[in-house]
């Protein structure tokens, strides 16, 4: 996905607004084939592969319009209303009990123009939930084209490997409004003090919204069949094959899906315990390379947007779209650079089924 090509559909869908927008607030089948369907399939979910969107979704007897799946298992539904209509706090609770009931960690509510993406067990007001804000009639389509990204396939499918995509190289002036526009919000790490931080390291940039972390009782092991932690500092580890489960810093246990979110979750940490300061950055993932692992805003040194950027505490924006075993390398030499202790930090893994 290139996201000058992500921009300019979002545009035509503005232009649409703008030039039928009675036609299409008529109902809300209109708005869904003419606003919201271009929109999920420009950001890899193809509304007609069932396997990838299920339409009007049962949640014991309720159905949601939209239900995004990976693995044949819902990680996002969507409650859709039709143009013009006022999105107020009872489609939002609508939604969100859909998701609570089934576990799905995020939730959408659109008429076409307006989106608002939460996340679902995200402690907190619905306010405080959001990870994700845009009005496509109201703002540039680039921005809501960085925006529209913690909606994106690949940011939602973390456990699978990155997919060959078009090089979403930006040129001439359009690179200037990439880079003047803001970051995205995406699904992002809990910003929480873990033992002994210093919770003015975090920041006030206020870029990013979190997601809810199931943080477990560090007295109490992990019951996975075939599972094993090691340290950080254990470079003999391979990842190959395996799925990351949980990170442990200094006694404290968090859950994880993947090592993309175990890479994030120790950046999380560094930047809360004023180890990965702004000073720092950026950083490349390797010395000689174009690419940045974390920095401030989510493009690279030669143009690329961030595949599946992921915004930290401290406000910087990482980028997690790697192997495994890229991952581990990029994340030990963060702590290295850091000079943060990698005895401290234990993932938990799991070998993929």
């Amino acid at each position: 996905m290139a996201l000058d090509e992500l921009a300019a559909t979002i545009e035509g869908i503005k232009k649409h607004i703008n030039e039928f927008r009675d036609s299409i607030a008529a109902n809300e089948t209109r708005t869904r084939q003419v606003l919201i369907d271009p929109l999920l399939s420009a950001l890899g979910w193809d509304v007609t592969n069932p396997s990838l969107v299920e339409l009007e979704y049962d949640v014991r007897g309720k159905r949601a319009d939209y239900a995004l799946k990976v693995d044949g298992k819902p990680v996002a539904v969507i409650e859709a209303k039709r143009l013009g209509r006022q999105l107020i706090d009872d489609d939002t609770m609508q939604v969100m009990n859909y998701a609570n009931t089934e576990g799905i960690d995020y939730m959408v509510v659109t008429n076409g123009d307006q989106w608002n993406m939460f996340s679902v067990f995200e402690r907190g007001t619905i306010e405080q939930r959001v990870i994700m804000e845009l009005s496509i009639s109201g703002s540039a389509s680039h921005v809501n084209a960085l925006k529209s990204l913690s909606m994106w396939r690949a940011n939602l499918d973390l456990d699978a490997e990155p997919v060959n995509a078009n090089t979403p190289v930006l040129e001439g002036n359009a690179m200037q409004g990439w880079r003047q526009s803001e970051p995205p919000k995406p699904p992002v790490l809990q910003q929480k003090s873990y033992p002994n931080s210093s919770t003015a390291a975090i920041g006030q940039s206020g870029r990013g919204k979190s997601i809810g972390r199931r943080t477990l009782d560090s007295t109490k092991s992990l019951s996975l069949s075939g599972s094993g932690w090691y340290d950080l500092a254990n470079r003999a580890f391979v990842p190959t094959g395996k799925r990351a489960t949980a990170v442990r810093i200094r006694g404290e246990v968090v859950e994880t899906r993947n090592f993309a979110q175990a890479a994030a979750e120790i950046a999380s940490w560094l930047g809360t315990e004023g180890f990965l300061t702004r000073e720092k950055c950026p950083i490349k993932s390797r010395p000689t390379g174009a690419t940045y692992l974390i920095a401030f805003e989510p493009i690279h040194e030669d143009g690329r947007a961030f595949r599946s950027p992921k915004v930290l505490p401290n406000g910087m924006v990482m980028e997690v779209a790697a192997s495994s075993s890229d991952l581990l390398m990029f994340v030990r030499n963060l702590v290295d650079l850091c000079h943060a202790t990698s005895e401290e930090i234990r993932i938990n893994w799991v070998e993929r089924s």
